[in-house]
């Protein structure tokens, strides 16, 4: 684990990216409803077996329905779950309700609402459901890592990556976009905008394809997931590369929520080089 001008910390991969309670809610009477952590503890206990498949995967796999939505689930919350993006999305709140011109007071009264924890742990679950619908409407690839450099992971995991074809809105991103993340250290999953949106190829839309990351693309990941982090980055090697980049970078919220990056080698999704 990485952290911001200290030194690297080993830690247990069961310990990555875990915060005690980060999810329970304490009620008026001081009870703790710890609900949604044992929610998310069942989905993660769900999706390992398909995660595992996944970094194992060498030749194209069509997934089964319930592996699929298991996978666009995970990907969902893992976007909406993080403290960055419980911040992000309170600024975009704050954004519309500026905007709306209400009274002072009003708006005053409002404000107290969105900073308040059960808002973000609300959002989550509002959010989820048209995210799933963006990510139905991708067609899924793994890029194969084939450099000795490893990907790493962070505690904002998720990328929207902007592309060539469609322009990307602040309020459309995730349905404009391309959408990635890291599965392991050798392997990324990538949610991409088919080059044609109708008619639909429900087999590709099923069929996870298998693609190459040369240097270039692991490098461009990497950075964009440290620019992105929070607090953490996590590799599985302790590298003085590493903690020198991420020293370098510094935390910012200020940017829209879900903002999409530029990638170049990322940005059009027929630019992904085939596994020979």
């Amino acid at each position: 684990m990485y952290q911001r001008g200290r030194l690297t910390v080993t830690q247990k991969p069961k310990n990555i990216g875990w915060e005690r309670r980060l999810y329970a809610v304490e009620s008026a009477t001081g009870d703790i409803d710890q609900t949604l952590e044992l929610a998310l503890s069942e989905m993660e206990g769900s999706i390992a077996p398909v995660l595992r498949m996944l970094n194992d995967l060498k030749s194209p796999q069509k997934l089964s329905v319930d592996d699929t939505a298991r996978l666009m689930t995970f990907v969902a919350i893992q976007a909406l779950r993080t403290p960055s993006a419980r911040e992000r999305l309170r600024m975009v709140d704050l954004k519309h309700i500026s905007s709306a011109g209400a009274n002072p007071e009003v708006v005053k009264v409002i404000e107290a609402h969105v900073a308040k924890k059960s808002w973000w742990l609300n959002s989550i679950g509002r959010l989820s459901q048209p995210l799933l619908r963006a990510l139905s409407e991708k067609t899924m690839s793994i890029c194969l890592n084939s450099t000795t450099v490893p990907f790493i992971t962070s505690d904002d995991p998720v990328v929207l990556v902007q592309n060539e074809i469609y322009p990307v809105g602040d309020e459309q991103a995730f349905f404009q976009a391309h959408v990635v993340f890291p599965i392991g250290s050798s392997a990324m999953m990538c949610f991409r905008l088919p080059d044609v949106l109708w008619p639909r190829d429900d087999r590709k839309h099923r069929t996870i394809e298998i693609c190459s990351a040369d240097p270039a693309l692991v490098a461009q990941f990497n950075a964009a997931l440290m620019q992105r982090a929070s607090r953490f980055i996590f590799a599985c090697e302790d590298s003085e590369a590493i903690r020198a980049a991420f020293d370098r970078t510094v935390a910012d919220f200020s940017r829209d929520s879900f903002k999409p990056v530029s990638l170049p080698g990322l940005t059009i999704a027929r630019r992904f080089p085939p596994v020979a």
